[in-house]
């Protein structure tokens, strides 16, 4: 299947307002960024098309990654790159909102 991953909309929720940032389907993965900088998530998914998910916690993610290092510094790679796209999108969203709520105020006049 395939989801959709969302970033905050302007109002710093995830809602039917959130800008979309990237579609991730079959054999992709979330919520690393999340358990490698042991911090609340940056971004939220939303399925697109009905889905498979399966679940690893932070202790088992860890387990495997002491024994793939590689895997480790692929998944660090990977975690930064979504982070610099999430906080882009974010910046849009701040640059774009003041046109938004203008645009907002003249339609409700």
């Amino acid at each position: 299947g395939i989801a959709e991953v969302l970033a905050k909309s302007i109002n710093g929720n995830y809602d039917s307002s959130s800008p979309i940032i990237a579609d991730v389907g079959e054999g992709s993965y979330f919520g690393d960024v999340s358990l490698i900088q042991k911090k609340p998530r940056t971004a939220s998914v939303r399925a697109r098309t009905v889905l498979i998910c399966y679940t690893l916690s932070a202790e088992r993610l860890f387990e495997a990654l002491e024994n793939f290092p590689y895997c480790h510094t692929y998944l660090i790679t990977i975690a930064r790159r979504r982070l610099q796209r999430e906080r882009g999108a974010l910046r849009l969203a701040v640059l774009v909102a003041p046109a938004l709520r203008a645009n907002r105020a003249s339609l409700g006049s």
